[in-house]
């Protein structure tokens, strides 16, 4: 099995670990993939960098196949930037207009980010099975 981890943004400030069969733990660097020999046909792993977590995943992987496994963030480098630049826009329509609503709203796309991040931790970190 191999296990990789996206170039992103937010996954780039994490340290990201995976725990096979509740016993097994493999730090998952950014650039190098995990090469991980399962001494059954069939394991759980989960994914996590101590306060995000995965859901609970059953991997089957016939022995002579290989198993590719990603993990992502699901806010994904664009949403991240969209998030900037709406923030930035909606920042300089309220210091313009002078409008309090829109230095109100300028806090959303912050506010979404924040709860993803602190309030869907299970949803934050996701796992990804690639077709080879």
């Amino acid at each position: 099995m191999i296990i990789t981890r996206k170039s992103q943004v937010l996954l780039n400030f994490l340290d990201l670990r995976v725990v096979i069969n509740e016993k097994n733990i493999y730090p998952l660097f950014k650039e190098r993939p995990v090469h991980i020999l399962l001494p059954e046909k069939t394991a759980t792993f989960v994914v996590s960098d101590g306060f995000h977590i995965t859901q609970r995943l059953q991997v089957t992987c016939q022995p002579g196949k290989l198993c590719h496994l990603h993990v992502v963030c699901s806010i994904d480098d664009n949403q991240f930037f969209s998030g900037l630049l709406l923030t930035g826009l909606l920042i300089l329509l309220g210091i313009i207009s002078d409008l309090w609503i829109g230095k109100l709203m300028s806090f959303l796309p912050i506010l979404y980010g924040l709860y993803f991040f602190y309030f869907r931790r299970k949803d934050f970190l996701r796992v990804k099975l690639m077709q080879r």
